[in-house]
């Protein structure tokens, strides 16, 4: 199976470490098969859901255009970075 590569995997923890994670999100760019390519910002909040089912829709929009979702997947990238993400080190995409 290929990892897809417009795929972000961020999450957030507490701690000098970091080490208990609070929030993981996913931000990928989904589709493109009819043209349309939609950025999809999710996240799971352990602090509020501890058991980490319930999923939230951070972001999600449509572009036309492959390289216009892919500037806008960064955006939300680093946004969440600025709000004190950090990036997994298993995404494909950076």
């Amino acid at each position: 199976m290929q990892a897809n590569p417009d795929v972000v995997y961020l999450w957030k923890g507490t701690g000098e470490t970091l080490e208990s994670t609070t929030h993981n999100r996913t931000a990928q760019i989904i589709g493109g098969g009819d043209g349309i390519f939609t950025v999809s910002v999710t996240e799971r909040d352990y602090i509020d859901d501890p058991s980490g089912q319930r999923i939230t829709v951070v972001f999600r929009d449509d572009f036309d255009a492959i390289d216009v979702a892919r500037e806008e997947l960064k955006r939300q990238v680093d946004q969440a970075i600025e709000h004190g993400y950090v990036i997994n080190t298993g995404s494909p995409s950076y």
